[in-house]
Formats: C-alpha cells, sequence, structure tokens
C-alpha cells in the first residue's frame, strides 16, 4: 500500500479516536472544545487530500475509476453535515442536541471511513 494510503487510513484511525474522546467529554469543557476543533482540522484537510490526491488517482484507471466516483459522490453531502456539526458545537457547546448530533455525525463517519478505506480494495492500494 502506497504512503497515502497509509496515511488516510491512519487518519480514519484517529478522526475514529478524536470522536470517541469527544464524546466523552463533550464540546462545552476546554478539553472538549479542544477535541471538536482537532477533530474539525483533521476530517477538513482529510477530505482535501482526499478531493485532491486520492480521488484523481483512482480515476485515472478503469478499474478503480467507478470507485473513485462512488467515493466521491457519498461524501460531497457528508462533507457539509461535518462542517455544519462543528459549527454548530463551536458556537453553541451547551446545545441538548449534542448526543445524538454526534450519534448522527458518528454514524456516516464510521461508516464512510470503512467504506472508503483504500486498503478495503486490495487493487486500489496499486494506484495510491
Amino acid at each position: 500500500m502506497s504512503e497515502l494510503a497509509h496515511i488516510l487510513h491512519d487518519e480514519h484511525r484517529i478522526i475514529l479516536n478524536l470522536l470517541k474522546d469527544l464524546r466523552r467529554v463533550g464540546p462545552s469543557s476546554p478539553e472538549g472544545h479542544n477535541t471538536l476543533m482537532k477533530a474539525r482540522t483533521l476530517i477538513v484537510e482529510h477530505l482535501r487530500k482526499e478531493d485532491e490526491q486520492l480521488y484523481p488517482v483512482l480515476r485515472e484507471s478503469e478499474i478503480t475509476a467507478d470507485i473513485a466516483q462512488t467515493f466521491a459522490d457519498e461524501m460531497a453531502p457528508l462533507a457539509s453535515r461535518f462542517l455544519a456539526f462543528f459549527e454548530r458545537y463551536d458556537t453553541s457547546p451547551d446545545c441538548p442536541d449534542f448526543a445524538p448530533d454526534l450519534a448522527a455525525f458518528w454514524q456516516p463517519s464510521s461508516a464512510g471511513s470503512h467504506a472508503r478505506n483504500a486498503s478495503s480494495f486490495p487493487h486500489t492500494s496499486n494506484f495510491v
């Protein structure tokens, strides 16, 4: 597996761990706010890497072009939801909807990270 695939895989793990930490501490404490901002920064950077580095390479091959387009199509609406989540809890950390919002946020990110993990598709590791 290439360096990019390793980086993205590690970032998925780090993001999930940050979300677990956020679930534990909540967004209203200084530690929670710091975790919220770390997760936001990492997710934005991670999505940028996928858009700029992963998907273009995968689109170059007939074998992976459809997978790349599926991943990109799935992530477009999720990226907007992720940013809205972080904005809401950055400005309103005491909002009583945090637990259900995090659960809703967690589900697509967990599923997406496993579905999009380049190592889940052995033939993609040759391209990234």
